[in-house]
């Protein structure tokens, strides 16, 4: 008597559970109707995929909360020469460093931020006594990384989007290094 009992309820429970699944179900298919019907496009395109208003507004978005990384640094784009630099030591950190650097402007339009300052080494070595330049001396690159977004068009639609999170490296400011030296043992 007791195994009916139990067989009975533990019968119950999965009728219980049947009828759950059956109504979620459904509410997944009447939800799924419902809104395909409002908008037949909206189903066709794939998950992930946004309007190109959409993507301004997601990038817009990104470039606010990422403003203190991602500001352009204000400076000119200029063409300053290695003597040139030597002979004028003053104004910003970059050109009186003993390896000074100029900022170029590095555009992409399928990048949020859209431009970024890149740093470039006036010079091959490193001005030494604020004046002489010395070749026994590298200037090179210190880079620096950066978190920007990445538009991507959605397969098969032209006017669709889905952006990607990319780690970039920025070259920020140069420097002033001893060369390597290649030992020939």
């Amino acid at each position: 008597m007791e195994l009916l009992v139990s067989l009975q309820r533990s019968g119950f429970r999965m009728a219980l559970v049947s009828l759950q699944t059956i109504f979620l179900g459904s509410m997944l298919i009447f939800n799924d109707h419902t809104s395909s019907s409002s908008s037949c496009s909206a189903a066709a395109v794939p998950s992930g995929c946004m309007s190109e208003d959409d993507l301004r507004i997601r990038g817009e978005t990104f470039e606010a909360k990422y403003k203190d990384r991602t500001r352009d640094l204000g400076q000119k784009d200029t063409r300053e020469t290695c003597e040139q630099a030597a002979k004028n030591l003053s104004g910003g950190m970059n050109t009186r460093s003993s390896s000074p650097w100029r900022y170029r402007l590095n555009r992409e339009d399928d990048r949020f931020p859209r431009d970024i300052f890149f740093a470039e080494c006036v010079c091959d070595g490193c001005i030494i006594d604020g004046h002489k330049i010395d070749l026994n001396y590298n200037s090179v690159r210190v880079n620096a990384s950066l978190m920007v977004l990445r538009k991507i068009s959605c397969p098969g639609y032209h006017d669709k989007y889905k952006v990607r999170k990319e780690i970039i490296s920025v070259p920020v400011a140069c420097t002033c290094v001893m060369p390597k030296v290649i030992s020939s043992k």
